[in-house]
């Protein structure tokens, strides 16, 4: 590359310079050392980086992103401080999403894939988790047809369905939760204990004890170079958010849908804050790569 053509000139043209003594011989002789381990530094750090956006490259997100739209919904607080509100909000805002010409399947969940939002639970799995609190997992709280609509696997057990809404609270784990506290065997019709996370609310912390029904596969949450995380998945009713995220999937391009489904959405409710809420997971996929493309960019300008 012209950067280490450049280094290695300089480093010949040091070798070549006549000196003044002993020593400039040594002075030459430490920067002739100091310019081949730049130039070494240099090579092995271009390595790294190609080898790491290889791997990165071949990182399955866990979800299918092509052709999904997502809408933030944040009610306004003044009219759904009640939680039974809000759920009766959200089912509403589904039902019409799942209606709206184009649109295929439509879900609700706290946190949506590559957000780098994310809400942690203390849980504790009975003889085979330690001190309250030691063990933490994801907590997502979402509608039954979310799997569906994000084309996440189901592995084991059945997804959740709208039974699942009003019976005693059940719950899904992801492969890295199952591996760590299952290992040899089934986790279907194990107990787990998380605990509710919406802050400000009266049963903040209050425990919920649920049995598990399915294990889905693992899905980068927290950013697509980030390493998997333990999560559990519950019936968006069991600690309805005070916010949630509507994501469709669509026939056609995502865009195509939005007007509609503003206009949906709104008639539901007026004061709903839709500026700025409509995003794709192709975008938020392509914006979690942006920071490597950027720094391989750099290294292209240097080479």
């Amino acid at each position: 590359s012209p950067t280490m053509f450049m280094i290695w000139s300089s480093v010949l043209v040091s070798t070549r310079t006549g000196g003044g003594g002993r020593a400039t011989s040594r002075l030459r002789t430490a920067l002739v050392a100091l310019q081949l381990a730049v130039a070494l530094a240099l090579l092995a750090g271009t390595g790294l980086l190609v080898r790491t956006l290889v791997a990165l490259g071949q990182v399955d997100p866990g979800f299918a992103p092509a052709h999904l739209l997502s809408v933030r919904l944040q009610p306004p607080a003044a009219r759904y401080g009640d939680a039974d509100r809000l759920v009766e909000l959200y089912r509403r805002i589904e039902d019409a999403a799942s209606s709206v010409p184009g649109i295929e399947r439509a879900a609700l969940s706290n946190h949506l894939p590559l957000g780098g939002s994310w809400m942690p639970t203390p849980i504790a799995i009975p003889g085979r988790t330690s001190a309250a609190g030691a063990d933490q997992a994801l907590f997502r709280t979402i509608s039954p047809a979310y799997f569906a609509t994000m084309g996440i696997p189901l592995l084991a057990g059945r997804a959740f369905d709208v039974g699942d809404l009003s019976s005693e609270p059940v719950a899904i784990v992801n492969r890295s939760l199952a591996n760590r506290y299952w290992p040899n065997e089934d986790p279907v019709g194990q107990l787990l204990t998380v605990h509710r996370v919406v802050q400000g609310r009266g049963d903040f912390g209050q425990a919920v004890q649920a049995r598990v029904v399915g294990v889905v596969g693992d899905v980068h949450h927290l950013g697509i170079d980030q390493p998997l995380q333990p999560e559990v998945y519950l019936p968006y009713v069991v600690n309805p958010p005070t916010w949630i995220q509507l994501v469709i999937r669509v026939r056609g391009e995502p865009q195509s849908v939005i007007p509609v489904l503003r206009d949906r959405l709104t008639s539901i409710e007026p004061l709903l804050p839709l500026a700025d809420a409509f995003d794709t997971l192709e975008h938020r996929l392509a914006r979690g790569w942006a920071p490597f493309h950027r720094v391989a960019c750099l290294w292209e300008g240097m080479g």
